[in-house]
């Protein structure tokens, strides 16, 4: 089984998700790995906003692009810092 292709979408924050979703479809990728650095995964509204989660993974869908990872690198540094 090949394992699939993703991209991290930190180097992308300033575009939208669903721009970068497109673009990423066309260039053969398996998936995304979801920034919370930016618009493009919000971990607080995934915890409390109900259809966040329902909505982000419907944009992937519409892409053909699956998530395997949420990148919280940002975040994770100012506690390993």
């Amino acid at each position: 089984m090949a394992r699939p292709v993703t991209l991290f979408t930190g180097q992308w924050a300033d575009l939208p998700l669903e721009e970068l979703a497109a673009k990423v479809s066309k260039w053969g990728f398996d998936g995304l790995e979801l920034a919370c650095s930016s618009e493009h995964f919000d971990e607080q509204r995934a915890l409390t906003e109900a259809g966040y989660l329902e909505e982000r993974r419907a944009l992937l869908d519409k892409y053909n692009l699956n998530t395997y990872a949420i990148g919280s690198h940002l975040i994770g540094q100012a506690v390993c810092d």
